[in-house]
């Protein structure tokens, strides 16, 4: 069961990654949203590149890019 909270947060996460590639193909400027609503993205996609890879390999991505094993950070 997904409780209200994440659920919100995965719509958040849709809605951002969404309109930016919609803005994107349209060549039109990214919407610009609260810094609030950014957090919360990164947050979730930071989370869901960890349980997927681990904190380690994460942390290198994020610290390290010599070090960095492709496609880490790329979660949807």
């Amino acid at each position: 069961m997904l409780l209200l909270d994440e659920y919100l947060k995965t719509r958040l996460v849709e809605l951002t990654v969404h309109m930016d590639d919609l803005a994107f193909s349209l060549d039109l400027p990214t919407p610009v949203y609260p810094e609030a609503a950014y957090t919360v993205v990164i947050d979730t996609l930071v989370s869901v590149a960890t349980l997927r890879s681990g904190p380690l390999i994460v942390l290198r991505a994020l610290s390290r890019g010599e070090r960095q094993a492709p496609d880490v950070l790329r979660v949807l």
